[in-house]
């Protein structure tokens, strides 16, 4: 029989700090498709979904044992309140959280699928596959294997992050921070006006990622050279209730199927902070074009397979996070003027390349990865 296994994408520990008052197993939650409110819902049931990841435990143990020591550093974090704002020994799990969470999301499996998926009705199918009649459910075994490869690649990607700063927000203000099924925002105030939407691209400058911790505290990782943010030991003081508000915003453009948050937060304001954030959002658009691509190196790489994704077209004005520099240019720069360090991300490429060698050589396939690729 199939072991059919609940599978979360958003980790327990994340979603308990948002639970209830004196319930630590149940959250409030709206669910924006059915536009239905639930002032008390099980934790354990949100965020999964029965073989999300495959019908294989291994890639899900593998998670929930890292998610033990990332669910120590948060509570380190949130109990000590001291914020090495760069790369170091003590927050090298918090980098990994913020890109493992990124990445392994329905929403980000989803656009992985779709992509695959259009490739695989569109493109010429390899000559290994071409005379193997591909059912529906061996299909779907493929395309999640391809979501796992793709989130292997990314997570020894993670040190892309590396010259990046943290902040720790701390909210002073009745209105609670939300979290989502997807919960990992970025935004990129300094390459806006150029392109008129937000760009999600970890690499680029300017950029600015936010992970909701609890009601009470956001992590923030951003672009020093471009970003300035007020703060005292790394901590930013959150006093205007506008800034929550635009803060939360960004969960409603994210394309979550839920917002979560506790008992503080009031049907009334979610139904508010959607009505208000509609006007920015975008249509999912599930076209592949081909087009010439640029490397980071300026290489030109001619008729590329190539999905544009694009969620929403808010610049977010927060107080207390200013952009030092804005990018007005009508004219499309290329690639290697926008990425913040060519050079580091030619070298991750190489690493990853390595690492992944080293682990197929070891494990016989990328299939079923080790601990090895979350350690850099």
């Amino acid at each position: 029989m199939p072991n059919n296994k609940m599978q979360h994408y958003v980790p327990q520990f994340l979603l308990r700090r948002f639970s209830l008052d004196g319930n630590i197993r149940c959250l409030a939650l709206y669910n924006i498709e059915s536009r239905q409110f639930i002032p008390k819902a099980s934790i354990s049931d949100q965020a999964c979904k029965s073989n999300f990841y495959s019908k294989e435990n291994s890639f899900e143990a593998l998670l929930a044992e890292k998610e033990s020591v990332l669910s120590t550093a948060v509570n380190k974090l949130l109990t000590e309140k001291k914020v090495d704002t760069k790369i170091s020994d003590s927050n090298y799990e918090l980098y990994l959280l913020i890109n493992i969470q990124k990445l392994r999301t329905e929403s980000q499996f989803n656009d992985v699928s779709t992509f695959s998926k259009v490739c695989l009705d569109t493109l010429p199918i390899s000559a290994e596959l071409k005379n193997l009649p591909i059912k529906q459910y061996q299909r779907m075994e493929t395309i999640k294997q391809f979501n796992i490869e793709v989130f292997i690649n990314n997570v020894l990607s993670t040190p892309i992050l590396f010259d990046l700063s943290f902040r720790l927000l701390e909210n002073r203000t009745n209105t609670s921070f939300i979290t989502s099924d997807n919960p990992v925002v970025v935004f990129n105030n300094y390459l806006f006006n150029s392109l008129g939407y937000n760009l999600e691209g970890l690499a680029l400058k300017g950029v600015a990622i936010i992970l909701p911790l609890s009601p009470m505290y956001c992590l923030l990782l951003k672009d020093d050279s471009y970003i300035a943010c007020r703060n005292s030991d790394g901590i930013s003081i959150v006093t205007n209730v506008e800034d929550v508000n635009e803060i939360n915003s960004l969960q409603v453009l994210n394309r979550p199927k839920n917002l979560f948050f506790d008992s503080s937060i009031t049907e009334e304001y979610i139904c508010s902070l959607i009505s208000l954030n509609q006007q920015y959002s975008i249509p999912l658009n599930n076209t592949i074009e081909k087009r010439n691509f640029d490397n980071v190196n300026g290489n030109t790489y001619e008729d590329c397979i190539a999905t544009t994704n694009v969620k929403h077209r808010k610049r977010p004005r927060i107080s207390f996070i200013m952009t030092k520099a804005i990018l007005n240019s009508s004219i499309p720069l290329p690639l290697k003027h926008l990425v913040r360090n060519p050079d580091h991300c030619e070298y991750v490429k190489m690493k990853r390349k390595e690492l992944l060698k080293k682990e197929t050589k070891t494990n016989g396939t990328v299939s079923l990865p080790t601990e090895s690729i979350f350690v850099y």
